[in-house]
């Protein structure tokens, strides 16, 4: 009897498993048709926005290309300035687009979920910040070195007075915060690539236009 009653409670024990990996296997095929991506507009936003981004970096990296006092470096220059306030205008429009679109439910579903959430926001956070100060920032290089920036065939006004010191002083600013934009949006790429493979909860799937 007792060796019946110890086979007895296995054969319970695997049940109760076996009904668990069922719950467990209805609960993720009802996540996955219940889940929805982030509104359109958000998703344009996103794209647009990194590779702005992208093409910002890359102006003002190529322009040692270009020996200076050349138009052509002076081209990828400008154009490193109207793409980052491009950015810098995207930014309002993410924000609002944010707020009053649907937010999806969390993508992860691990037991460390809060943490998680916690980090991205923290995360995203940072991103909103360098995104809001770095055009800001060249801007002001701009208006302290006596330049006039024309975005959209408008003069844009200065925000700080005619200062070469405040200029010098400005643009190291503005290119320490560039060279930790690099980490920083490196951080942002290495938790989207964390959340899709290791994690695989299809977190990609939600930026998706289709």
């Amino acid at each position: 009897m007792p060796r019946l009653n110890w086979l007895r409670n296995l054969l319970t024990y695997i049940n109760s498993l076996q009904a668990s990996f069922i719950y467990y296997r209805c609960m993720n095929a009802s996540y996955r048709i219940t889940s929805f991506k982030y509104a359109r507009p958000l998703i344009a936003i996103h794209w647009l926005m990194f590779l702005f981004l992208v093409l910002t970096y890359a102006a003002i990296e190529f322009r040692v290309l270009f020996i200076k006092g050349t138009p052509e470096r002076d081209l990828m220059k400008t154009l490193h300035f109207l793409l980052g306030l491009s950015v810098f205008l995207l930014l309002f429009f993410r924000v609002l687009a944010r707020k009053y679109s649907p937010s999806p439910p969390n993508a992860s579903s691990s037991g460390f979920a809060s943490v998680l959430h916690y980090l991205s926001t923290i995360g995203h956070a940072a991103l909103y910040v360098f995104m809001f100060t770095m055009p800001l920032l060249g801007w002001m290089v701009l208006s302290a070195s006596g330049k006039t920036l024309l975005f959209a065939g408008v003069g844009l006004p200065a925000l700080v007075p005619v200062d070469p010191d405040l200029a010098k002083l400005l643009k190291e600013l503005h290119e320490t915060m560039g060279k930790a934009g690099y980490l920083l949006i490196g951080i942002h790429v290495c938790a989207a690539f964390f959340h899709q493979w290791i994690l695989k909860d299809r977190l990609f799937s939600r930026l998706r236009w289709r």
